[in-house]
């Protein structure tokens, strides 16, 4: 086990799916933070339990769940006198400190399906006690307020040169670090080198502007992007522990706690952000993730049923018949219009599946060109990426299993 600012990794050395108790192999409950009409938001898993196991069996599942972030909960001691819940969250590498928009996914199930009389809650955490309350869709959740300070020099050229672009300040918030830059579209435009990113001594890095007040993103204050590589979060497509580093550093500049944010990620997500004593108010809605089709969602949303290949999937038989044993999860995904996912590789195969759109899959190197229709498979540890080269939205299916090594 190694504790980082934010962050514990785990060693998952010899620990399968299958050895993993019954109520952590099955698929995640999945929410999706900051999602409404115009927005993706951010997707999460929600786990309920009894009791917490060992943080070695829900680092695991968190791997094997291929979500962002999967929140697990369970019951405190006086959950019967204050409906109070304890609450841990985990990426697929990683046990984290504070992670907002899981936070917010679990309470969302919470409120939902009935676990929870009335309009608030609160969760025991490692970061303290979290108040949340909910008024019609939307939700606030009360997190510690994070000053941030001025980088030195040498840091700040450090994050310039890993990020290429001019900063206008960089500051030091905890476990993150805030680039400011001049402007929204070069923001909005970024293009990342993780890379380079994750190099950088922090948990992620937080690139941000205020936007033009006659721009097309008038109707928010400010605007962001997360990068975290460190813990296996390439781009956050929501993160509100950043927003509790934003909240202090723009309202001091702009003269007003009540602020509009927008997180301009593939997904996106907007914010509500205001203060209260040493706490930021974080306001934003969530949706379930679908468990048939694809409805809004990010690559890998999250696992969406557990079964056999050949079984569910029917329309795969063809395509995946020699795995037609193999345990396998389910994503949907959605790519727009001139973006693309993260590259990355995994210790499982993957397989792919366009219903929708015209993509250009980018694996180890190679391009190979898809339409409506076709399918292209990686085997394990193969980096791939899929690019949208058309003027609609891609929709996809990816699925993904374990390969015996012989």
């Amino acid at each position: 086990m190694t504790r980082k600012h934010g962050f514990t990794t785990i060693d998952l050395a010899g620990m399968s799916h299958a050895s993993l108790p019954p109520e952590l192999q099955k698929a995640p409950n999945v929410v999706h933070a900051f999602a409404d009409d115009r927005f993706s938001g951010n997707p999460a898993g929600v786990v309920i339990l009894r009791e917490f196991p060992p943080a070695e069996q829900m680092q695991a599942a968190a791997h094997y769940a291929k979500l962002p972030t999967t929140a697990f909960v369970a019951p405190s001691s006086d959950h019967d006198e204050l409906a109070c819940f304890d609450i841990r969250w985990f990426t697929p590498s990683a046990e984290l400190e504070l992670c907002g928009h899981a936070t917010l996914a679990a309470a969302h199930w919470l409120f939902t399906r009935g676990e929870v009389p009335g309009h608030a809650l609160t969760f025991g955490s490692r970061s303290g006690v979290l108040a949340i309350t909910r008024a019609g869709d939307a939700i606030t959740m009360s997190f510690p307020r994070i000053l941030s300070v001025a980088a030195d020099r040498a840091t700040a050229r450090t994050v310039s040169d890993a990020l290429g672009v001019p900063l206008v300040e960089c500051r030091r918030a905890y476990d993150d670090l805030i680039a400011v830059v001049a402007e929204e579209s070069i923001v909005t435009r970024f293009v990342p080198d993780f890379a380079a990113i994750r190099g950088l001594e922090c948990r992620g890095v937080v690139l941000t502007a205020r936007t033009d007040p006659n721009g097309s993103l008038a109707e928010y204050d400010i605007v962001s992007r997360f990068f975290a590589p460190e813990i296996s979060i390439d781009e956050d497509q929501v993160c509100v522990s950043a927003h509790c580093k934003l909240q202090p550093y723009w309202s001091e500049r702009l003269g007003r706690s009540s602020l509009r944010a927008l997180q301009a990620s593939a997904s996106g997500g907007r914010l509500g952000l205001d203060a209260r004593g040493d706490r930021v108010l974080i306001e934003g809605s969530a949706r379930f993730g679908d468990i048939d089709g694809i409805r809004h969602g990010t690559v890998a949303c999250g696992p969406v049923t557990t079964c056999a290949i050949g079984v569910t999937m029917r329309e795969f038989d063809g395509l995946a018949s020699e795995h037609s044993k193999a345990p396998f999860r389910l994503a949907s995904f959605r790519v727009a219009p001139g973006c693309a996912t993260v590259a990355e590789a995994h210790d499982v195969a993957e397989l792919w599946h366009l219903s929708r759109g015209h993509g250009r899959a980018v694996v180890d190197g190679r391009s190979i060109e898809l339409k409506a229709g076709d399918s292209v498979q990686f085997a394990p540890r193969e980096r791939h990426q899929l690019h949208n080269v058309g003027d609609e939205a891609i929709e996809a299916v990816s699925i993904w299993w374990e390969v015996p090594r012989s």
